[in-house]
């Protein structure tokens, strides 16, 4: 069986996640994509919209019945990339990554996603997923990207 072209790369494989959970009003997320890329035991760490009082840790279970709060589905989301910086080093890698969050036609939300993946079975495969959103205005963090 040959492997997903997705998941043999770690560009593809992190670009996949926002595209995953982006939608048009009325839809939803690619839920069963969006869980290919991951490990099972795979854990969220997430403060998952703004306002939110602290990071919730989840699997991804968890995470997908949290992630449509109320309103989601009609009004549509999106996540899309501003900066990214990764490291790799043999079979493990960090891509750090600063994205807008949209819900809706409101104002974008920046916010910061480190994910840690492995690179086993000839593929790359997302272990975990730290999240905050940075408050309106607020600078991004020096060194971050």
């Amino acid at each position: 069986m040959t492997a997903d072209p997705i998941t043999t790369s770690l560009t593809a494989i992190i670009e996949a996640c926002y595209d995953d959970v982006t939608f048009e009003p009325g839809g939803g997320p690619s839920w069963e994509r969006f869980r290919s890329l991951f490990l099972p035991e795979a854990l969220l760490t997430l403060r998952l919209f703004p306002g939110d009082p602290e990071i919730t840790v989840m699997d991804l279970d968890a995470y997908m019945v949290r992630q449509m709060r109320e309103g989601m589905k009609e009004a549509g989301y999106s996540e899309s990339i501003v900066q990214r910086r990764d490291l790799v080093y043999r079979n493990v890698a960090e891509s750090r990554v600063i994205f807008h969050m949209k819900f809706g036609d409101t104002a974008p939300y920046t916010a910061l996603n480190i994910f840690q993946l492995i690179h086993k079975g000839g593929r790359w495969w997302i272990v975990s997923v730290t999240s905050d959103i940075l408050e309106p205005g607020e600078p991004i963090p020096a060194g971050v990207v």
